[in-house]
């Protein structure tokens, strides 16, 4: 799908204290059972972001950086910029991330993030200085393309590669930030220390980093709506969550196949019943209530599915470390588990999904009951 994705085979889960194996969760054992088309890979957030653009562009999309949106108007789907000039279209996507300014327009309300009581230490290593650790244990750690989750009190960490495995990602999560600090730099000896008496293999991993910044992970309650007019949200706009899936940027690629494919295969319709000029406004104010029909149920699943992990990745009792530990080594991925990344049924239900597929089926049967209506007039 893009450059420098990593292919994973898997996850393991490791006692943060002596890195013993707690589950382990290969992916091309389930793959088929899952009905998956891809499996899944990981990414560098710059890469993504190039792919994006270079697909864009490709498109014919014309590209504007700098552009500061003050304001909407929602009846003629167009945004007003800082310097005044108006940018009108068929609908308006606001894809602006978690501190999203429309989110709050169309909710007519301030609607900040809400804290969840974690932060992110984000560092990248590189693997040539990885090749380095004259430690065969490191090294046999870093040997497969699978990610690796040390699971500790209050606090988890997670390693994966990205860029053709030319770089490592370490995110480690404790949370010390401000409430009113979103990002800052962080010093290594103030990460070190938080994770002080952890598997001596990660002790030499954080130990070859030379810069960390920490971020905080805030969410937002599931909105109660996502549009209005032909303006609507997607992505982090709307339903922001913890990154304890991994699905964050997977559900807001969905929510733009989802939109894409609705309001693609209108544009494509040759039926009178919604193609025409006196219809086409008001078949989009439809689409984009469809649009939200269909991908709420399932990114609420995703927000409460990490909401949930965050338990389970940081217990912070004794009973609730013995409980997870026990759960998660008595797992086998193919039956039910009260931890929902043990239990197959919801993992099929989360990573076996068909955005464009569900998006065409929904689209048809959209079109069929227009048309049935116009029928009718």
């Amino acid at each position: 799908m893009q450059k420098g994705a990593v292919p994973v085979e898997g996850a393991r889960f490791l006692d943060y204290h002596d890195g013993s194996l707690l589950y382990m969760r290969k992916i091309d054992e389930r793959e088929s059972a899952m009905q998956s088309t891809d499996g899944p890979c990981v990414a560098h957030r710059a890469d993504y972001h190039a792919t994006l653009h270079e697909e864009a562009t490709r498109l014919g999309c014309e590209i504007q950086l700098g552009c500061e949106v003050q304001d909407v108007n929602f009846d003629q789907a167009s945004v007003i910029l800082n310097d005044g000039s108006v940018i009108a279209g068929d609908v308006v996507v606001a894809a602006d991330g978690l501190w999203s300014t429309l989110r709050d327009k169309i909710l007519g309300q301030l609607s900040p993030p809400l804290p969840t009581g974690d932060l992110a230490y984000r560092m990248t290593l590189p693997a040539d200085a990885l090749s380095t650790i004259a430690d065969q244990n490191v090294q046999e750690l870093l040997r497969p393309n699978l990610s690796t989750v040390w699971l500790g009190p209050d606090r988890h960490c997670v390693l994966y590669p990205i860029r053709n495995r030319s770089q490592w990602n370490l995110v480690l999560i404790p949370d010390n930030l401000p409430d009113n600090v979103r990002t800052q730099a962080a010093t290594m000896e103030e990460m070190k220390q938080c994770f002080e008496g952890w598997d001596p293999r990660l002790q030499k991993l954080m130990a070859t980093g030379d810069a960390v910044m920490s971020w905080k992970l805030l969410h937002c309650e599931e909105l109660k709506t996502w549009s209005k007019g032909r303006c609507v949200l997607i992505g982090d706009a709307c339903h922001p969550s913890l990154p304890y899936q991994a699905q964050g940027a997977a559900m807001a690629l969905e929510d733009g196949i989802t939109l894409g494919t609705l309001l693609g295969s209108l544009n494509e319709s040759q039926h009178p019943a919604v193609c025409g000029a006196d219809r086409r406004a008001q078949c989009i104010l439809e689409l984009l209530l469809v649009f939200e029909s269909v991908r709420k149920p399932r990114t609420s699943l995703n927000q409460k599915g990490s909401q949930s992990n965050q338990y389970w990745y940081q217990a912070s009792t004794p009973e609730d470390m013995e409980r997870r530990n026990k759960v998660f080594r008595s797992a086998d991925g193919w039956g039910k588990c009260e931890w929902k990344g043990a239990d197959f049924e919801y993992q099929r239900e989360l990573l076996g999904y068909d955005a464009r597929k569900h998006a065409l089926e929904t689209y048809e049967g959209w079109e069929k009951q227009a048309r049935a209506v116009d029928c009718n007039l």
